[in-house]
Formats: structure tokens, C-alpha cells, sequence
């Protein structure tokens, strides 16, 4: 039984069937994975996503693979995603760091082939931390990158899932429970 860090009283929980979050730096909808702990004597309420280091790569490489344009703030997003400074992620992609200050401020756009390099080592970084995401090498280099109709313009959030994945190749079968995204629109 889990107690309250607040009151001491008794904890319960629960799974949230639809969860919209947008802290993790672009906005997601969790179904049936977030969980929600709360008491029963006080007001403590709670609510915990689980593997958040996953969801984090899991939600890049999604976007990635969508042939829309980045953001600013989506492009922040990455850069966070990967762990990194604006200067190391001026290292990676062999720019200045004032260019990825451009790029996530909004003072200066990418163009196509530079968006592409990015998106490739992004996936290329995280595709081991998010196993259930159907990422191919080469998908974004045929990728049509799709321009915004304004600068502001959202996308709707990305919708994630924890899936069972069953691995092969070991002694004993293993299980895990990884990210999934729906279905991500690819235009090649």
C-alpha cells in the first residue's frame, strides 16, 4: 500500500484512459498508460507516465517521420531529446551555435536538406531507446518535407500507446512493454 507524502493517508490508483500532456516539449496524447495516484484524505493528486525517457524518443522520432516542417520549438524539442546543448547539437550537425539559436528562436529557417540531416540523426541517435517505432534508414531522405501554412500553425498531437513486444533470439523469451505511436501519414 502506498501512503501520501502529504498527509500520511492511503493512496489509491489508477489508469488514465486519455492523457494529453505537453511538458515533454511538444504535445502527446498518452491512451491508457499515464497513471493518476491520489488520496483519500487530502488533495494529493499524482500523475505518473511510465519509461518518460522512451515517450521522449519514441515522440522525436514520430516527428520526425511526419513530412511537415519543423518549428522552433520543435526543433528545441529534439535538440533536449538528444540530451544535448545547443552547442553540442551545433557540433553534431556541423553548424554554428548561433544557427541552432536561429533555428529554435524562430529567426532563421533550416531549408530541406539541412531539416533532413537533422531529422536522420535524430532518428538514428534514438531509435534503440524506442523499440515499437517503425523507423526505417533512408525513409527521410525520400521524405517530401510539407511547408506549414503559418509559422504558429499546431499539428495535432501525437498519440502514444505502451504495446507488449515479444524479442526474439534469446534462450528465454523476453517481453517488454515500449512506446507505439498510431499510424504516422508518410509522403515519399
Amino acid at each position: 500500500m502506498m501512503t501520501c507524502s502529504e498527509c500520511g493517508g492511503r493512496m489509491q490508483q489508477e489508469v488514465i484512459e486519455t492523457y494529453r500532456d505537453a511538458h515533454i516539449g511538444i504535445p502527446v496524447v498518452l491512451k491508457n498508460a499515464a497513471i493518476r495516484r491520489f488520496c483519500t484524505d487530502c488533495d494529493n493528486d499524482i500523475i505518473a507516465v511510465p519509461n518518460m525517457d522512451e515517450l521522449v524518443a519514441a515522440a522525436a522520432i514520430a516527428r520526425c517521420l511526419m513530412p511537415v516542417t519543423l518549428c522552433s520549438h520543435e526543433f528545441r524539442f529534439l535538440r533536449k531529446a538528444l540530451g544535448m546543448t545547443g552547442r553540442e547539437f551545433a557540433e553534431l550537425t556541423d553548424n554554428r551555435p548561433e544557427t541552432v539559436s536561429r533555428w529554435e528562436n524562430d529567426a532563421q529557417g533550416t531549408g530541406g536538406v539541412t531539416e533532413k540531416l537533422v531529422r536522420q540523426t535524430v532518428c538514428e541517435r534514438l531509435k534503440t531507446l524506442a523499440p515499437a517505432i517503425d523507423y526505417e534508414h533512408g525513409v527521410i531522405v525520400n521524405m517530401k518535407l510539407v511547408h506549414r501554412s503559418s509559422a504558429s500553425s499546431e499539428l495535432p498531437p501525437l498519440v502514444f500507446e505502451l504495446v507488449l513486444i515479444k524479442f526474439k533470439g534469446y534462450e528465454t523469451p523476453r517481453k517488454a512493454r515500449h512506446w507505439d505511436t498510431e499510424y504516422i501519414e508518410r509522403v515519399a
